[in-house]
């Protein structure tokens, strides 16, 4: 039985070694620089879901809005008013007005004539 004990304090003695001790050590040190890995894989998910999240959302609202615009347009009123704002139509009772905000867009026909030429060089100041 002397045998039995003492083999048991051999056997406890050799885990309490220091290289057993830092074989421990570097698992454990191995084994928490990985859960801090999983740790920021976990946040960068997290914010990728956020955004995919507000992505989602902002294209609901977007659906919304074109089927508000669908609507619209299936409308004669609505097909009117929109070819009105992209192209200058006019009813065949109605004219159409070009306000033009600057004299440098017109360009007026008597500009290749040598007079007026020599009328606006003496103009400017």
């Amino acid at each position: 039985m002397a045998t039995l004990g003492n083999n048991l304090k051999d056997k406890k003695s050799s885990l309490y070694t220091k290289p057993v001790f830092v074989i421990f050590t570097v698992i454990s040190i191995i084994l928490f620089l990985n859960v801090i890995d999983i740790l920021k894989k976990y946040r960068n998910a997290y914010k990728e879901e956020q955004d995919v999240k507000n992505e989602f959302n902002r294209l609901q609202e977007r659906r919304v809005n074109l089927e508000k615009d669908i609507e619209v347009i299936s409308t004669e009123k609505g097909v009117e008013e929109l070819i009105r704002t992209q192209y200058p139509i006019a009813k065949p009772d109605e004219g159409v007005i070009m306000i033009v905000d600057s004299k440098k867009g017109i360009v007026p026909k008597e500009s290749g004539n040598i007079f007026y030429r020599l009328s606006e060089f003496f103009k400017k100041d």
